[in-house]
Parts: structure tokens; sequence; C-alpha cells
């Protein structure tokens, strides 16, 4: 028996309904474009970058994706849809996060308790959003402008005449401090010299005052040497009083102080002795060491006073930096910017408990730079 050829179309396009209507039941459960879930309704009050089809993380595991995306009363709507085999807690929180500085976006579902039940088909849940890439670009520009204002800061005294003048005359001061001291110790030895051989001639005389024709010689010559070390601790009693007026000259006009203090580092847990010296008033030279005796740091800082701010700069922890203090009462208040290479950032604020004494707390971070972490303690002023 032959088939005719619209025997055979027909055969053939019969077949092929039949096959269409098998696949049409096998996927009326089926999604075309993923796997199948249950569709739970989130609102975000920004969801910038979010389009369909972004994935859906929880605890870092691949659990769904993006159906749909709306606007209802001013919020943002994202159909989620989560794969049937999931279980994500009532109460997980939602929020929108970037998998890296130039990539995709991705709805993040962290925490929750499982005893509270599970999400299910047709629930709605409340989002976050995270904060966007503008806002962080944005932040960072203002901390440039910032640091770039210190840094015009710093150039303007580094550049001004009358300020280096003063750097010069505090260092031309020193030098002839030290002169003076000096001088001064060797007077002292010398002095200390002629006193002990005063005390032999005394022992002397005393050994020979049995009747030996030479004590009165004896005696003039000792009386001669006291003469001579009478003039000597003159000479030193005028040069220690002109070095004490020097001294005495800087304390009462306040531009010379002293300080010193005793920190814990929390996260170390080692302490911290340091030591400064601030030369100047309205533009002060400051010289310090922190950690004195245990891996020593020093500071070498020029500054100007502006009102109740001092602005300065030079070396900070054997770094190039700048830094700005501002003081109130009895607060005090102190932020440092240095090694450009590595930066860190050192704040701090003291309290002045008692006249002189004062309860101290520091941060430098990050921790894990040089010197990093937490401290307390006290310090003393002079």
């Amino acid at each position: 028996m032959k088939w005719s050829q619209e025997a055979k179309v027909g055969v053939f396009s019969f077949i092929g309904i039949l096959l269409f209507s098998v696949i049409i039941i096998q996927l009326s459960s089926a999604v075309l474009f993923g796997k199948s879930g249950f569709h739970v309704t989130a609102y975000f009050r920004e969801a910038e970058g979010i389009e369909p089809g972004n994935p859906i993380h929880y605890a870092g595991v691949d659990v769904g994706m993006v159906d749909h995306i709306s606007i209802e009363n001013g919020e943002a709507v994202l159909v989620l849809r989560f794969y049937d085999d999931v279980k994500v807690p009532k109460d997980a929180n939602f929020s929108i996060q970037t998998s890296s500085v130039m990539g995709g976006r991705f709805v993040k579902v962290v925490g929750g308790h499982q005893d509270r039940g599970y999400l299910r088909e047709g629930m709605t849940v409340q989002g976050q959003a995270a904060p966007g890439i503008d806002a962080a670009m944005d932040k960072m520009d203002k901390l440039m402008a910032s640091a770039q204002v210190m840094l015009d800061g710093i150039n303007t005294i580094v550049g001004d005449p009358a300020a280096q003048k003063n750097v010069k005359r505090s260092l031309n001061n020193f030098d002839a401090i030290s002169e003076n001291l000096t001088i001064l110790t060797a007077q002292g030895i010398q002095i200390a010299n002629q006193i002990q051989g005063v005390t032999s001639q005394m022992n002397s005389m005393l050994y020979q005052l049995n009747g030996d024709g030479k004590t009165v010689a004896d005696a003039r010559k000792i009386m001669d040497n006291l003469a001579v070390a009478s003039e000597n601790a003159r000479l030193i009693s005028g040069d220690a009083k002109n070095v004490s007026d020097k001294l005495n000259n800087l304390m009462a006009g306040g531009s010379l102080s002293v300080s010193g203090e005793l920190l814990y580092n929390t996260k170390r847990e080692d302490f911290s002795p340091n030591v400064s010296l601030r030369i100047g008033r309205d533009s002060p030279l400051i010289l310090g060491v922190e950690s004195f005796g245990n891996d020593s740091v020093y500071n070498v800082q020029y500054g100007q006073k502006k009102g109740k701010f001092d602005i300065r700069g030079g070396i900070i922890r054997n770094k190039l930096g700048i830094g700005a203090s501002y003081k109130k009462d009895k607060w005090k208040f102190d932020a440092d910017l240095f090694d450009p290479n590595d930066l860190t950032v050192r704040l701090r604020g003291a309290y002045e408990a008692y006249p002189g004494i004062y309860a101290v707390g520091q941060s430098i971070f990050p921790h894990g730079r040089h010197g990093g972490g937490e401290y307390i303690g006290l310090g003393y002023a002079y």
C-alpha cells in the first residue's frame, strides 16, 4: 500500500503536534530562563544599578534572581524569585551590594532566625539600600580637599621669612645655652680638683701640728688656695646666674614648656613613655620622643598659632606629616596625618584633671601600622 504525499505530510504534522503538546505540558511548571521557584516582593528606598536578572546571594551562595523591577509610592519594588530548594528566614536582612568597585550589583541576604519560619510565595520584605559608590567618592573628594588646605597652610608657614628667622634664632639660643653649660661643667671640675688639693694640705697640716716649723707656711698656702677657689666659685655663680636668667625669661614668657606622659597600648599591651619640648608661643618649634627606650620614634615639627588652633608640620613619628590642635578650657584635641607612602592617622584628646596633670586618650589607625592601636594614660606639663 502506497502513501500519498498528502498523507505523509498529515502524519508528520500530527506527530509534531503531539511532541509540541508534550513539551508544553513538561514546561508548564518550569521557567524558560532559569530555575523554578517562589516569589517574594522586596521594597527598597533606593535600588540604583539593579536590573532584572541580577543574582540573589544568601550566605555567599546564589539562591535566586531578580525577576521584575517597578516603582510604587516612591519606592523601588523588586520581585525576587528564590529557587524551590532554598530556605530563607522570614526576618533576614535584605540589602543591595556591589560585587567589586567596577562589578555588578546584587541583592544580599544575611541573618535571620530559622525558628521564626521561612519565606514563602507572596510574602513581602523591607530592604535597606547600601551607600552608592558616588557617595563614597564624594567623601574622598572632601577628605582630599581638606588635606590640600592643610598642605597649603604648611607651605605658607615654611615659606614665611619671619618663621625661618625664629627657627634660626631658637637654634642659636640652644647653641649658646649648650656652650655656657660646657663652661660651667669645666669650672666645676676645676673647683673639685682644687678642693681635693685643699683637703690634702689640711691633712698634712694636722699631721705636722706637733711643732713642725712649716705649719704656719702651709696654713698660709692653704688660705691662698681657698682664696683662688672662692674667686672661681664667684665666676661660676655668675655664669650659672646668666643661664638661669635665660631659662627664667623663657619660662616666664610662656615660650618654653616641657611635657611627659605614660600611655598604655590596649592592643599591644605595652607602655609608651613620651617626652616633648615646645619652644615658642605663636610660632612654636616642637621636639619630642615617643615610646622612649622601646623602639623609639621622634617628632620635629614647626607650627603656627591661629586663634585656638595650632597648625603644624614636619616629622611625625619618623615620617613626614601635618597636624592640627584645638584647645578650649580644660580640653585639648589633636589630629595628625603622616607617612604619605602608607597613610596613617592619629587622633588624641586630653583633659586637665588637675593643674598640669592630664588624662590622655589616643588612637593610631589603621591598627596594623607601627605603633597602631588605642592608648590611655596620664600626662604632665610644666
